[in-house]
């Protein structure tokens, strides 16, 4: 910094007692410094020691650094927030003959104290009047902060944004970095939509440059703004601006921007609200495209599905508590379209969310296409497919909520375990299905209950209706409890009085059955329990659940547990009355179908705390 001799003279002369005066008194000391005690640091940098120190320095320093200290002291000063002692040095350097750079650098320190003491429309004015071509590297990058803070301050993102592109660059400082990084994001989000549009950024800058202040023009004089490193910036900003309100697509939409702009800067200290975006952030889609059957063999149950998914969107419209989004449906028929036609309207429609497909087979051709896109498949999921056949980013959002009866029977399983029982019995039929099924209530056993032999729980397949006495006979152990009658009564060659016992070391049975099978099983099992036994709690699929015309099978079966949806076990729920009124001829198969569908769009809002 340039000096002036004569003037220091007079100074130190005149005014060095009054400055230690003022201080000696108010100003304590601290340990450390930055640079050599007897070398002033330059305007700005970072300071080790407090006012005091400087001052003292300037007190007892000859020419020629006296001047230099003084700058320090106040700049230390205003950090304190000593603006009163601030003050007094401000006027004494007022009155020193200062070369150029100094008086650029005191108009910065008084800008800042004016800034300090909440006089922003005055600091601007002050800030205004500085020469910052001619500021040192520290000084110049204070003098970008307050710029851009005060045209915060005043809402004028657009020359907040351009001071920010020129200072962050320029920072050592990692926390420094991170928070401006932070804050010209926000700015970012708060100009105009098309400013941040890639083909604007150029044609719209000499026209807004040319009607900003006048330090605002003065930055294009400080550095040049790399193109790729605004472009970048712009381009996220657009993203955070429009998704801001929307956490899982903007965490998506900032990852592709990660990929495009893999190279840039911002990419190191990723801005706070993108970088600690919450995991559980629930999905909030503006377009949802819903992939169902809507022709052909599967129609009926497509239909259901689909007018179970538009009643519950119209329910959370009508919903006066809910504030969120209601989205847009788009329906696509997967029986007259392929998934790579349906692909293409994905991205016409700019479809955010996917609820489909129903068939195991459309599942698979969907995720292969690699979408990007959130998808709630309506069925299981190959284990190949999600392993091998797509990539972990799409494996990520790829959601399975399913009907299967193979899915009921874990759920049973989960539930008669709930309910205490450690002992039960599966009755299914002898088909693929039965055995399907009995399979997955056992796997789901065995992970609940580790430690437990393989084979614990039992399982009995009938065949037909003419062999149910017998067949029932064989699973609660009647059979066996004859034969040692019969052994008793040849032993003591008299006529005992007996009774066949069933077995008692069941505690819950799970019927898979139809509900024509079901009503012949009550019955046989009522028959087989001992009556000095404890009736065994009753269990039923939701296949033997169905619509009872005169009431009486339900009556017959009202002892049993049936697993199903709730919308259908639930008698007082709104909808289900709403829905048995208009679909009252319909059996129960298909009013299943229409609960998967209200359920399914309800999900959708869901699945990231299920997930978690």
């Amino acid at each position: 910094m340039n000096r002036s001799p004569s003037r220091n003279r007079t100074f130190r002369s005149v005014f060095r007692p009054l400055i230690v005066t003022l201080f000696v008194a108010t100003l304590t000391a601290c340990a450390g410094m930055g640079f050599s005690d007897n070398a002033p640091p330059p305007p700005y940098a970072k300071l080790d020691k407090p006012a005091k120190f400087y001052l003292d320095k300037d007190a007892t320093e000859t020419y020629p650094g006296l001047l230099d200290w003084r700058f320090s002291a106040l700049q230390a000063l205003l950090e304190e927030g000593n603006l009163q002692h601030a003050s007094a040095l401000i006027d004494s350097l007022q009155k020193e003959q200062l070369s150029p750079s100094q008086q650029a650098v005191l108009l910065l320190f008084i800008a800042d104290k004016q800034y300090l003491k909440g006089q922003f429309e005055t600091s601007q004015k002050t800030l205004a009047k500085v020469d910052s071509k001619i500021l040192e590297k520290d000084a110049l990058n204070h003098y970008l902060i307050r710029y851009a803070e005060l045209s915060v301050k005043f809402e004028d993102h657009l020359n907040a944004t351009n001071t920010l592109l020129i200072l962050i660059p320029r920072l050592d400082d990692e926390i420094k970095i991170q928070q401006y990084n932070d804050v010209i994001l926000d700015q970012l989000s708060k100009l105009p939509a098309d400013t941040l549009t890639p083909k604007e950024i150029v044609a719209n800058e000499d026209s807004r440059m040319a009607k900003a202040p006048g330090n605002a023009i003065a930055h294009k004089n400080i550095a040049k703004i790399d193109p790729d490193y605004k472009t970048g910036w712009y381009a996220l900003g657009l993203i955070y601006q429009k998704y801001q309100h929307r956490p899982n697509k903007l965490k998506r939409a900032a990852k592709k921007w990660q990929e495009e702009y893999s190279d840039h800067a911002a990419n190191d200290f990723m801005p706070s609200q993108i970088a600690n975006l919450s995991e559980f952030s629930p999905y909030q889609p503006d377009n949802i495209a819903v992939l169902l059957p809507l022709s052909g063999r599967f129609k009926a149950v497509g239909s259901a599905i689909e007018y179970g998914f538009i009643n519950a969107r119209f329910m959370r419209q009508k919903d006066i508590t809910f504030h969120g989004n209601v989205p847009i449906l788009h329906f696509y028929d997967t029986k007259t379209m392929s998934m790579e036609e349906i692909n293409v309207e994905l991205e016409a429609q700019h479809i955010d969310f996917i609820v489909g497909p129903l068939i195991k087979q459309n599942i698979a051709a969907l995720e292969k296409l690699e979408t990007g896109i959130p998808t709630l498949a309506l069925n299981g999921i190959s284990e190949n497919l999600a392993d091998d056949e797509i990539s972990d980013a799409t494996n990520s959002m790829l959601y399975s909520f399913s009907v299967s009866p193979e899915t009921e029977a874990q759920q049973a399983a989960q539930m008669i375990a709930s309910q205490g029982h450690k002992d039960p019995i599966v009755i299914a039929p002898k088909s693929a299905y039965g055995k399907r099924v009995v399979a997955a209530f056992k796997t789901q056993w065995e992970y609940d209950h580790p430690g437990q032999r393989k084979n614990d729980v039992e399982s009995f397949l009938f065949t037909n209706k003419s062999k149910f006495a017998g067949f029932i006979d064989k699973v609660m152990k009647i059979d066996d409890s004859k034969q040692r009658i019969n052994q008793m009564q040849a032993i003591v060659d008299v006529k005992i009085e007996s009774e066949a016992r069933s077995r008692r070391d069941v505690d819950a049975i799970y019927i898979i059955s139809k509900r024509s099978e079901l009503i012949l099983f009550k019955p046989y099992l009522g028959v087989a329990t001992s009556p000095f036994a404890k009736a065994v709690p009753l269990y039923a699929s939701s296949r033997s659940h169905d619509k009872d015309s005169n009431d009486k099978q339900r009556k017959e079966l009202a002892p049993l547990i049936f697993s199903d949806n709730h919308f259908l076990l639930n008698a007082d729920n709104n909808v289900s009355k709403d829905t048995k009124k208009l679909w009252a001829r319909q059996p129960y198969k298909t009013q299943r179908y229409f609960a998967f569908g209200h359920d399914s769009y309800n999900l959708v809002g869901e699945l990231m705390q299920l997930q978690h």
